[in-house]
């Protein structure tokens, strides 16, 4: 049964791959809604917060109208509950809590985990993500199927976020016109192989990176990843843009216009649109 489900998708992706390529599918593009962009930043915030602050909703970032939290408290920090300000359910998973040690210790393998074998992804960043997909999912199938769900994260947390995204789509387990994913300065998780496979499955999201914030940026384009597309890019708190890169690489005049020699500030990364994010903005 595996083999026959596995097996039917590879098909499918194939002829929705031939159709993009020839224009009879256009995916869903970015818009720029910033209300969303700032209450959905205020859920990744808080993932950082902690345990206490969370459950009874008392962080400095709490500021969203969240109910029925649920919290997976581990290596890394999930939050899973209901927004009325958005009027949507969502899963909020927390980057790494020392910046400098995760950049100084990122991992540049790439391994091919799924059916399709061409389709490569990071190593670490894929292997975290197994440590609590099943708790996310579970989470997830317990939701009628008619609900919107945004699925978010700051760092780190935004591959997480972008992995489970996929997953509840390619296998079936969530309607991909209601998820709704958003990540905050994301590393590159995967070869042109996964994006191409992502973007094939049409499900809404916006990529936000900020000013010259470092995290984008690795692993490097060299070493054989591709960002996911749909990247808005705030060059500072107040002006953004919407990049082209849905024709297989990067657009050069987005959060790339600072390589080769500036995309290196921390800074940047622990302040997304002037708003401080990470464990010590708790």
């Amino acid at each position: 049964m595996y083999f026959h489900i596995e097996g039917s998708m590879y098909l499918f992706k194939l002829v929705q791959y031939a159709l993009f390529f020839i224009g009879f599918i256009n995916y869903n593009n970015p818009n720029i809604h910033n209300d969303s962009i700032h209450n959905t930043l205020s859920l990744a915030a808080s993932s950082y917060c902690p345990p206490s602050e969370i459950l009874s909703w008392s962080c400095k970032t709490c500021t969203n109208d969240v109910r029925n939290i649920s919290l997976i408290d581990d290596h890394t920090r999930i939050i899973m509950g209901y927004d009325k300000t958005m009027d949507s359910y969502f899963i909020s998973i927390r980057g790494s809590s020392d910046i400098n040690n995760w950049i100084s210790n990122l991992e540049t393998r790439i391994i091919h985990p799924y059916y399709d074998k061409d389709i490569g992804v990071h190593n670490g960043l894929y292997y975290e993500y197994l440590r609590y997909k099943d708790k996310m999912i579970s989470f997830v199938t317990e939701l009628n199927h008619s609900v919107k769900l945004i699925i978010t994260g700051h760092s780190s947390g935004g591959a997480l976020a972008s992995f489970l995204a996929y997953d509840l789509v390619t296998q079936d387990i969530f309607l991909y016109s209601n998820i709704h994913l958003y990540t905050f300065g994301s590393p590159r998780i995967g070869n042109k192989a996964f994006m191409k496979s992502f973007i094939s499955f049409d499900i809404p999201h916006n990529r936000i990176t900020y000013k010259n914030d470092i995290v984008p940026h690795l692993p490097q384009e060299i070493l054989g990843f591709i960002h996911l597309p749909h990247e808005i890019w705030f060059s500072s708190a107040n002006v953004s843009k919407i990049c082209h890169d849905l024709d297989g690489k990067e657009d050069d005049s987005c959060s790339n216009s600072c390589s080769p020699f500036s995309c290196t500030s921390v800074d940047d990364h622990l302040n997304y649109l002037d708003s401080a994010i990470g464990s010590n903005a708790c």
